[in-house]
């Protein structure tokens, strides 16, 4: 699960680890990349906030 704020360079991603607990990962940079493993995607923040 992916939540991408509307009005700053702020996403918050859960993803399940091997044990099934969800880990939460916070990007904050406008030159951050956000990547996808289950799907093989990545996008970079400023497509995300264009």
């Amino acid at each position: 699960m992916v939540l991408i704020d509307q009005y700053e360079y702020l996403v918050e991603q859960f993803t399940k680890n091997a044990n099934g607990q969800w880990v939460l990962t916070e990007y904050e940079s406008v030159d951050a990349v956000l990547l996808l493993q289950s799907i093989d995607f990545q996008i970079s923040f400023s497509d995300i906030y264009e």
